[in-house]
């Protein structure tokens, strides 16, 4: 690509200097201009470059050899011309294969890299390259993992504040009831935090607060607490009763060695422990140094959250905090980006489940928290699933109907096929349009029509805990309220105790026999083992609890279907690589198959052949280990999400 202008008399020659084994791909100049002696020279990035630089020469037939100086600045070279008219050359220099493999696979599998990450992978430290992250990660099941469990203190905040001191009398105090975490307390002379002497005695708690720190009114209850200190084993746990002043309503210190007119340094660790408080540091004096902070707690700790998700008492700002903490924090990100992906894939709505659960209770709070529990169940068995080795996309399948939020949000709940009643076919419709097959992609509304009967029956019903699993065992009788006379309110669902769970209430199932795709075989496109199957459905006349395997036997036959192969390998390949992939497009046959096609085919294949069919790590090896992941087609394709834009921060 050459630019020349006779009036600005220079002019440039462009070209991308490729690493070894990466693809070359042009440059884009937006803007090449002279201003007096002054080149200007703006361009189009490319993705995953490593540096640019800019050449020049006195004319296209000489090397270019001379790097200019100059400043480059977002994607903008400017520089000085020195020799008037001359020809000039960009030079992009792309990353190392290695590198770049690093970038998509920290960038993708993960909600980006730290730094802990970036060491690990680009110094050869176990595991060794992207390559070893990528194995781990596939692995999650040994990765060693603490957030739900008993994870350590952290969330430590510093805090600094330098000015004059007017009298030797420090105050700790809150400005209300509550508690927080405090260690490490130093005042020095000076304006650098914790360098020089410590005016302070015991600021680091080790030794008894008495005689060194007198507690007075609202916290008197304070005391040295073990566990998680910031430094040493020992900290402060400020109590308050209610809030502090000061002088004589406070934690305090008298100290020494205050010089008139010199600057000091408060320096100090909080951790927060309970409510919205502010934490107020300060000495003596309306002009004397003074830290005030917020210490409310930003998210309560995962371990927490998670206890109170099992025992079903957490709403949905609960769920949404353990789920991004999970994203943030944990170390199985793979299993996190795929929790996230499945769960959207197989959506639901927590409204719609609060809107139905509305005609039993009248407390919205309770209702939240119902409409919760069957969000982080549903949540809770995938990633099972995705733990285990040989996990399958049938698993996944079977966990998403089973669930009474997808049941409540489809409709299947109320949905009848007995007597004159047709059934509702939301369900059968996204099973086939969303779930499997994808939108236009081996089926027609005869088939949804069919199907939707095979649904029939399947609701929610509140029933004992021990019974959760079991669809078929009768609702709860245990009361929650015994004192109640009226006969109607006392066996009203709002007074029963137990957990709302799958059930199948037989005498509203369709109980004839159903044909789904009658006559319908696999298109010639997919190729061989595909090509030419039947692929029709025939469900037999099933009453009582038997019908229910209807629903089973649906999908267990989508699971593995060539349509569902490629749906779900399309839409994998457009999380992990970039979003040109299509569904119900490719020819397999075709020799001059796109490589975004062939990539969908190797998904297919691995999921045909593998025992059983459909094992998902075996499908995501085969996209994290191919070139369009690797290399070039795979760098800077993506806009993150804003929950994977902010976990990433």
């Amino acid at each position: 690509m050459r630019f020349t202008s006779f009036v600005l008399g220079v002019c440039a020659v462009l070209s991308v200097v490729s690493a070894e084994g990466a693809s070359p791909a042009p440059l884009s100049i937006q803007e090449f201009s002279r201003s007096n002696s002054t080149v200007r020279l703006s361009w189009t990035p490319l993705p995953a470059i490593e540096s640019y630089e800019v050449l020049s020469a006195s004319s296209p037939v000489d090397a270019f050899e001379r790097q200019l100086q100059g400043v480059f600045n977002n994607f903008t070279w400017s520089g000085n011309s020195d020799a008037g008219a001359g020809f000039y050359k960009l030079v992009a220099q792309p990353l190392s294969d290695e590198a770049l493999y690093a970038a998509n696979a920290l960038n993708r599998i993960a909600y980006g890299p730290t730094p802990d990450e970036l060491d690990r992978i680009l110094t050869g430290a176990n595991p060794t390259g992207a390559q070893g992250f990528i194995n781990e990660q596939l692995a999650p099941e040994l990765i060693q993992e603490t957030l739900d469990t008993d994870p350590p203190i952290s969330g430590w905040v510093f805090n600094t504040v330098s000015g004059p001191i007017e009298s030797a009398r420090l105050y700790i105090y809150l400005d209300g009831p509550g508690s927080v975490l405090i260690d490490d307390i130093k005042l020095v002379a000076g304006a650098e935090p914790g360098v020089g002497a410590n005016l302070l005695q015991n600021g680091g708690f080790e030794s008894a607060l008495s005689p060194r720190w007198v507690a007075t009114a609202n916290f008197t209850n304070s005391l040295q607490v073990t566990g998680g200190a910031k430094e040493g084993t020992r900290m402060l746990q400020l109590t308050a009763t209610a809030a502090g002043s000061g002088n004589g309503n406070a934690l305090y210190q008298n100290f020494s060695g205050v010089q008139a007119g010199q600057v000091y340094t408060l320096s100090y660790w909080h951790f927060t422990t309970n409510l919205n408080r502010t934490l107020t540091i300060r000495c003596s004096g309306p002009t004397s140094l003074r830290s005030e902070h917020a210490v409310s707690p930003a998210r309560p700790p995962v371990a927490q959250i998670h206890s109170e998700l099992l025992s079903r008492n957490v709403n949905l700002a609960g769920l949404r905090s353990w789920f991004v903490q999970h994203a943030v924090y944990s170390q199985r990100q793979l299993l996190e980006v795929m929790s996230q992906f499945w769960e959207n894939h197989f959506v639901t709505e927590h409204s719609k489940t609060v809107d139905y659960f509305d005609r039993y209770y009248d407390d919205f709070d309770q209702i939240d928290r119902i409409a919760a529990d069957l969000e982080f169940r549903e949540l809770t068995r995938w990633r099972d699933t995705m733990m285990k080795p040989t996990g399958t996309f049938r698993d996944l399948l079977r966990i998403s109907a089973e669930s009474p939020a997808q049941i409540i949000y489809l409709d299947t709940v109320d949905s009848r096929g007995d007597g004159r009643y047709i059934a509702n076919e939301n369900y059968a419709r996204e099973l086939l349009e969303l779930y499997t097959f994808g939108v236009d992609n081996g089926y027609d509304q005869t088939d949804i029509v069919t199907m939707s009967r095979a649904w029939t029956g399947w609701t929610v019903r509140l029933k004992d805990e021990v019974n959760i699993n079991n669809p078929f065992a009768p609702q709860t009788t245990n009361i929650l309220d015994t004192t109640i006379t009226n006969l109607a309110q006392l066996g009203a669902i709002s007074n029963l105790v137990g957990v709302w769970t799958l059930h199948f209430r037989n005498s509203r199932h369709a109980t004839a026999a159903k044909t789904i795709f009658p006559g319908k075989r696999v298109p010639a496109r997919f190729g061989a083992p595909w090509a030419n199957r039947l692929y029709e459905l025939r469900l037999p006349a099933r009453s009582g609890d038997p019908g229910m395997q209807d629903g089973y036997d649906v999908i267990n036959h989508l699971s593995d279907q060539p349509f569902t192969q490629e749906y779900i390998s399309v839409k994998l390949c457009r999380l992990l690589v970039h979003e040109d992939f299509h569904h119900g497009e490719y020819d397999y046959r075709d020799p001059n198959l796109s490589e975004e096609g062939k990539l969908v085919h190797k998904c297919m294949q691995a999921w045909e052949n593998g025992s059983p069919k459909g094992q998902l790590r075996q499908v995501l090896r085969v996209i994290l280990e191919s070139d369009l992941f690797k290399k070039q087609p795979g760098s800077m394709q993506k806009i993150k999400t804003p929950i994977e834009f902010c976990a990433s921060a």
